[in-house]
């Protein structure tokens, strides 16, 4: 699961990942002056390593092996299946319907897969192979007149009621597996609205965050975890900050967690990532300073804000084993602009994420990494199009035209470097 799109997966291998590793503690970027801690994240219980040589640090991908679907942009992807939403955003008004559709890369195939009441809309959604689980929102009455204010914003502040679904594609049977109202704004943007819990699922397990304000964390989250067989709770967690992130797997339930009371794009960028291993425990904190995460089997990956090398963090849940995965080596790739690792996803053997710099002298604002697990660094990933989003997904390397009107995705077991 991403911190863009959560997601389930494949298994990641973590004897693959580690190999017959030397042992060292190592990170490569610089220390941020913005930051108030080292760049080191915080001591894990076992040594960092560092992994088997690449073959080659660039991944040119050719056209002619480039699967395409016109849709627009993901809820979240599984395999070569991406799953949008088509019709009004933010859920319109009570006479537009929106409906779900997935599209399938390896086919070319656009299927239409639920229909949602008049005025709904998906916030957010988790695919695994036999089950869909999102966050439906909508509200009540009509939209605010702006009278002539720019930018104009009707929605803003007003409560947002909200569901959480479970849905079985084969028999069509939808489950309510809670519900609420959020009245809370917690990102501090233009327009910015309340916002909907987020969600994550994996198995027989989902989570979703419920608003918990108290004087000391005005901004805090209660995350619940059920079992979607049994309809039982399994655990809750209070947090000290807003959660703009969850993934489980297994019993393992990880989460970033913001704090402050002024919250905006880059506080929510800048992030503890947290980790309860078993439904006992306590979540821990893995790093001080995670931009974006995400989860798979065994596999806990994540960016961090001050990375100026491309680089990312992979652990091993099971054994709290780090490895730090620096970016390719090769004169091709620079870093400029802001520091950081984003978009990160994981997935089989497969790690991918972004950085921002330029790529023989030309800027680009998302620049794609692919890194083999076992393989010492990522590779930089020469794409025709410009990105808006990047996913591994079980053996396909997919990502979102800049255009927002296409999907596009590689098989990348079939690509040699």
């Amino acid at each position: 699961m991403n911190d863009r799109l959560v997601r389930t997966s494949v298994t990641l291998v973590a004897s693959l990942v580690l190999g017959a590793c030397t042992a060292t503690a190592q990170f490569g970027s610089s220390p941020s002056t913005q930051l108030s801690t080292s760049s080191v994240p915080p001591a894990a219980t076992t040594p960092a390593l560092t992994p088997t040589p690449s073959e080659s640090p660039i991944l040119t991908v050719p056209p002619s092996a480039i699967r395409s679907l016109a849709i627009g942009s993901p809820l979240a992807v599984e395999g070569s299946k991406v799953f949008v939403e088509t019709g009004p955003p933010n859920g319109g008004t009570a006479g537009q319907v929106s409906t779900l559709q997935v599209g399938d890369l390896a086919t070319g195939m656009i299927t239409t897969v639920a229909t949602l009441e008049a005025g709904r809309s998906i916030a957010a959604l988790s695919a695994t192979p036999d089950r869909l689980v999102w966050v439906e929102t909508w509200r009540t009455g009509t939209a605010t007149d702006c009278n002539g204010v720019v930018p104009c914003c009707p929605s803003q502040g007003k409560p947002l009621q909200w569901q959480v679904v479970g849905f079985d594609p084969t028999s069509q049977v939808r489950q309510v597996l809670a519900s609420g109202t959020n009245t809370r704004i917690a990102v501090q943007e233009e327009c910015a609205d309340v916002n909907p819990p987020v969600l994550a699922a994996d198995s027989d397990r989902v989570a979703y965050t419920l608003e918990a304000t108290t004087p000391t964390a005005p901004f805090g989250n209660e995350i619940v975890v059920r079992s979607l067989a049994a309809g039982s709770i399994v655990r809750s967690v209070k947090t000290a900050g807003f959660v703009p992130w969850l993934g489980l797997t297994g019993t393992a339930l990880v989460y970033r967690e913001t704090l402050g009371a002024q919250l905006d794009g880059g506080t929510v960028q800048d992030a503890r990532l947290m980790l309860a291993t078993t439904d006992d425990q306590v979540p821990n904190l893995v790093d001080d300073h995670a931009w974006s995460a995400a989860v798979d089997q065994d596999a806990l990956v994540w960016g961090r804000t001050d990375a100026t090398d491309a680089s990312i963090w992979s652990m091993a849940i099971s054994t709290g084993v780090r490895i730090h995965v620096p970016g390719p080596a090769t004169s091709a790739f620079q870093h400029e602009g802001d520091p950081g690792s984003w978009w990160v996803s994981v997935s089989g053997l497969h790690a991918a994420w972004v950085s921002s710099g330029s790529v023989n002298g030309g800027a680009q604002s998302a620049i794609p990494f692919l890194w083999i697990a076992g393989e010492s660094t990522a590779q930089l990933v020469v794409l025709p199009t410009a990105i808006d989003g990047l996913f591994a997904s079980d053996g396909w390397l997919i990502w979102e035209d800049d255009t927002g009107a296409a999907m596009h995705g590689v098989d990348v077991t079939s690509l040699g470097s």
